[in-house]
């Protein structure tokens, strides 16, 4: 797509699809055997930059030469390439809902970033907003800001609707406002189906992603200057700037500003499900929101990822070294009961109440699997070529996906 393309007027959205061009990506492959034990639905040669998943469709941006980023649809089960075209080099995959693929580009050939939404029927752009970053995008809204390179610092936020990108809603903030999770952990303000920010004088507010509603309005006594938030509950956990030494997080109670406790200077105050973790030291460790206590502690597992709102997977190795087959198990983040313990398979990605696995086989080959999280039963859905490098995976109701460094792999669920 031409730079107009996606800064440009819905109307005029065709016309620069049109002028870049439509582009066939490569053909999908069928399972090698029909009725073959492990045999992808289809396949797909050559790398990607990104790919989601969304009912029975899959989407992915490659590199598009000499200058570009290919972005395609194919459809689960057959692997039919529904639409394909060129657009900006630079553009990201965002969300996918039922009806809307959301792209951005940061910079837009120069100009400014830019948020697009495409019909998911042909690719075709509905609708564009120059001069806006991403903070969080849900099926109903796309929560973005003016650029403020990646700070946290917002002048603004504005819910774009996803369907037609029509403004649901904006809030202007004072100067020095902040939107943004724990600092060094993640930038992710939505929590649940609330967005918080903190304004320079301390007050924290917890808006409907939706509707733009005030949830929380509370002013918390601060004397310092704040780097991130994180709400638990009814409780924001708030990150002071070092100042020269490391700051102590502290926990306030969002209905009456009341500082409940101080963490500890080199605490790393996490989300952990739909509770707090420390992750400083060794091991993983829970803490009460609002009083401070530890919950429980496992020495031996360490924290590798949040599977829903009430588990965590957890490694027993580093979750950073996929060059072992560490073992990997599922916490109840408030109880920290082992859930379930996956022995030797690893942990590649999640949907509501299902992992997806990955087992070493001894001709360096891996297996990849879904585990039911609440019963352990186990089902193989497909072979992978390879250990290393982990392909990235995603899931939907009907298929899994997996792609690695040259290839993308579809199996049915």
């Amino acid at each position: 797509m031409a730079a107009a393309g996606l800064a440009g007027a819905a109307a005029a959205a065709a016309v620069a699809h049109r002028a870049a061009g439509a582009r066939r990506g490569p053909r999908a492959r069928r399972g090698s055997a029909p009725g073959r034990p492990l045999a992808p639905a289809f396949t797909l040669d050559g790398a990607v930059l990104d790919f989601l998943a969304r009912g029975d469709s899959l989407y992915l941006a490659r590199y598009a030469e000499p200058r570009g980023t290919l972005v395609e649809a194919y459809r689960f089960p057959g692997g039919q390439l529904r639409w394909s075209w060129v657009l900006e080099p630079g553009v990201r995959l965002v969300h996918a809902s039922e009806s809307r693929l959301t792209v951005a580009d940061d910079d837009a050939a120069g100009s400014g970033p830019v948020l697009a939404g495409l019909d998911t029927e042909n690719g075709l752009a509905v609708w564009s907003r120059p001069g806006y970053e991403r903070v969080a995008v849900t099926d109903a809204v796309v929560l973005a800001a003016p650029p403020h390179a990646g700070s946290g610092a917002v002048p603004e936020l504005v819910a774009f609707a996803s369907d037609d990108g029509v403004v649901r809603w904006s809030a202007q903030v004072p100067p020095g406002t902040r939107a943004g999770g724990p600092p060094d952990i993640g930038f992710a303000p939505v929590v649940g189906s609330g967005v918080a920010v903190v304004l320079a004088d301390g007050t924290v507010q917890v808006r409907d992603v939706d509707s733009g509603d005030l949830r929380w309005n509370v002013k918390v006594d601060v004397t310092w200057p704040v780097r991130g938030l994180l709400v638990v509950g009814d409780v924001a956990i708030l990150y002071p700037v070092p100042q020269p030494e490391p700051a102590a997080p502290v926990a306030v109670d969002l209905g009456s500003g009341r500082v409940l406790w101080r963490a500890e200077p080199t605490a790393r105050l996490g989300p952990c499900a739909d509770a707090l973790c420390d992750l400083a030291g060794s091991g993983t460790r829970a803490v009460d929101p609002r009083t401070g206590l530890h919950l429980w502690r496992q020495t031996d597992w360490h924290l590798a990822g949040t599977l829903d709102e009430r588990h965590i997977v957890v490694t027993a190795g580093d979750p950073v070294d996929a060059s072992t087959a560490a073992p990997a198990g599922v916490l109840d983040a408030r109880t920290g009961r082992r859930v379930r313990e996956f022995g030797s398979w690893r942990v590649l990605g999640s949907a509501p109440g299902l992992a997806i696995v990955q087992h070493l086989h001894s001709d360096g080959t891996s297996l990849i699997a879904k585990v039911d999280v609440e019963t352990g039963s186990r089902t193989v859905v497909g072979v992978w070529e390879s250990w290393l490098p982990a392909p990235r995976c995603r899931s939907t109701a009907v298929f899994v996906a997996c792609a690695g460094t040259a290839r993308v792999a579809v199996w049915a669920r």
